[in-house]
């Protein structure tokens, strides 16, 4: 076993995808544990729950197998328990769990289990599921099942509970959130490697984003850069509604220019061999949607909601707001109705876990007649509502000062304190790779605007992980 490097005495735990041998799992009486390499990760016991109308799902082999002991043949376990990420579960999600009316969670009840129960309700919808918990002392199913027996475990599931009320909250459905808080205190947010932004600002999930700047100022591109710095850090991985990214492989040609900072074409550009861990890469952890019907908010946030279902994306980026077709009521006003919108884009973000990322144009600013410069916009200045500020979470404006050279971030609002503060970085647009380079400005009336950039961080370094099925760089 790779722990101690010895033979072991081990189970073996076959998994099955329609009767084919896809893995196997050794577990030693020492509780070490061995996959075969380069297979393929699916869950336990799979083949069971194809066309059942409920299934148990539960974080380990032994405690899938105690459910069976119960007569319950529909359990299955998922196959790295609750430390890995659930891209496995990706493709099985419309085959496998669409089709169910009721979904328990068996996993354990300790740290990760309870992280893993809750990125499954998040990706099953809690409406449909119910949380088994197990007698004192014990942490999963199979402890409870040594301990109290098949009958006695048989209650349980039948005692499974409700997600809580959505909506409403006591101290006791917060248990473990508000323990780490008393224990550790505010944790930091995703940082970006950007160092000049990490130092106004840290993201977050569950939050709202919004980020301005008149056209050409390079909003959109700064945009697509700030999600892939996060989905390379983080594993955060990302869905657009971007119709003005149009054919979408012209998107991705961008996406794959700003991670390997090559040119997307063969030859001196991009070899064959990189082509394909960029697109492996691109295809697990990027999705485009651009739904057939109509670009309303209902069919937006709807393919959203089964991105997030299917694909586990963390961020989910809208861009621009005047691509979706509004539908205002008779009598409703405009405020009224991107006072609307504001709220259901922060409502999904919060209830699927996500951080939404919105794009939106100012209104038209106009220049000033004596010194002929045209102001940059403010949040304040977003075409419509003075609540693009007030209900933004963070709030970025992109300024491109054409004299200079210099991109402006302009990090305006910062919710909370502990993830930042109000603040300006200052970036260089490289055309080659695609890339923002921090840099700092010479601002003395003094100095030409042609040398005012100071002290570029340049980096063509390719940020594509060697193995693309590890999604988390250091940047």
């Amino acid at each position: 076993m790779p722990q101690t490097g010895q033979q072991e005495n081990c189970l073996c735990f076959n998994y099955f995808e329609e009767g084919a041998l896809v893995n196997v799992k050794y577990r030693s009486g020492a509780k070490h544990f061995k996959m075969v390499a380069g297979a393929e990760l699916i869950p336990y016991n799979i083949d069971a729950i194809a066309d059942t109308p409920e299934c148990i799902v539960t974080e380990g082999e032994l405690d899938a197998a105690s459910f069976l002991a119960t007569g319950r043949a529909d359990a299955i376990s998922v196959p790295s328990g609750a430390n890995g990420n659930l891209t496995w579960l990706d493709r099985f999600v419309e085959s496998h769990f669409e089709n169910k009316r009721l979904i328990y969670i068996a996993v354990d009840t300790d740290a990760a289990g309870l992280k893993l129960r809750a990125e499954l309700l998040r990706r099953f919808g809690p409406e449909r599921c119910r949380i088994v918990t197990y007698g004192p002392e014990c942490k999963d199913a199979n402890e409870h099942l040594v301990k109290y027996g098949v009958e006695s475990l048989r209650i349980a599931l039948s005692q499974a509970e409700e997600v809580p009320l959505e909506g409403a909250f006591t101290a006791d459905d917060l248990a473990v959130e508000l323990r780490a808080l008393y224990e550790n205190g505010f944790g930091p947010g995703a940082e970006t490697g950007w160092e000049n932004f990490d130092s106004l600002c840290t993201l977050e999930l569950q939050r709202l984003l919004i980020v301005t700047g008149t056209p050409g100022s390079g909003k959109s591109e700064w945009v697509d850069e700030l999600v892939l710095r996060l989905c390379l850090r983080h594993d955060w991985p990302a869905g657009f509604f971007s119709p003005e990214n149009i054919p979408i492989v012209y998107h991705l040609r961008k996406l794959a220019e700003k991670l390997t900072a090559r040119r997307f074409q063969p030859g001196l550009g991009m070899t064959e061999g990189l082509y394909e861990r960029i697109t492996r890469y691109l295809a697990k952890h990027v999705c485009h949607i651009l739904p057939k019907e109509d670009f309303t908010v209902d069919a937006i946030l709807s393919k959203g909601r089964e991105l997030v279902a299917r694909r586990g994306i963390r961020i989910f980026v809208i861009d621009p707001l005047n691509r979706i077709e509004h539908d205002m009521r008779p009598g409703q006003t405009e405020t009224q109705y991107l006072s609307t919108l504001l709220n259901r884009l922060s409502g999904f973000a919060t209830r699927n876990h996500c951080l939404v990322v919105l794009v939106a144009h100012p209104r038209k600013m106009n220049r000033n007649a004596i010194t002929g410069q045209t102001p940059r916009p403010e949040m304040y200045d977003i075409n419509g509502s003075a609540d693009f500020y007030n209900k933004a979470d963070f709030g970025v404006v992109v300024e491109r000062d054409d004299a200079t050279g210099v991109v402006r971030i302009h990090v305006e609002k910062v919710k909370f304190k502990h993830l930042g503060h109000p603040g300006e970085a200052q970036f260089v647009y490289d055309p080659v790779s695609g890339r923002y380079l921090p840099c700092e400005e010479d601002k003395s009336p003094q100095t030409p605007p042609e040398r005012r950039v100071r002290e570029t961080r340049f980096d063509n370094a390719c940020w594509l992980p060697e193995n693309t099925e590890e999604g988390v760089l250091e940047l």
